[in-house]
């Protein structure tokens, strides 16, 4: 079962700036409206784990976290679970999400990530 983080524990981690990749599960109008800073986009689908690995990362023991809206959207927790099942061994989610971030104050990024 992943582990469960708190809004808190998520800025901390954040702010510590190690390696790690933060995951919002939403759709891309969402994730472009408002974001936690740091986040890749990769919404939850039939074919998540599929991409996960293609678009984000195949390494089995990367750690990894996600978040969708809130503590009532259960996307991350589907999502988590299913990369659990597909082997991922560092797994956790933010269930807060979006609204527990706003809630305690933190800031967003907002608009399209520009690859270089």
């Amino acid at each position: 079962m992943p582990r469960i983080i708190s809004i808190e524990e998520l800025k901390q981690k954040i702010d510590a700036g190690g390696k790690f990749y933060l995951v919002d599960v939403l759709d891309k109008d969402s994730f472009y409206a408002q974001r936690i800073p740091s986040s890749l986009n990769l919404p939850y689908d039939l074919y998540f784990v599929e991409r996960f690995s293609k678009e984000i990362t195949s390494n089995k023991n990367a750690d990894i976290t996600l978040y969708c809206a809130s503590e009532k959207c259960e996307s991350s927790k589907l999502a988590a679970g299913l990369l659990e099942k597909f082997g991922y061994a560092d797994v956790s989610r933010c269930p807060g999400g979006l609204a527990g971030w706003q809630a305690a104050g933190y800031p967003f990024e907002k608009g399209k990530i520009h690859s270089s």
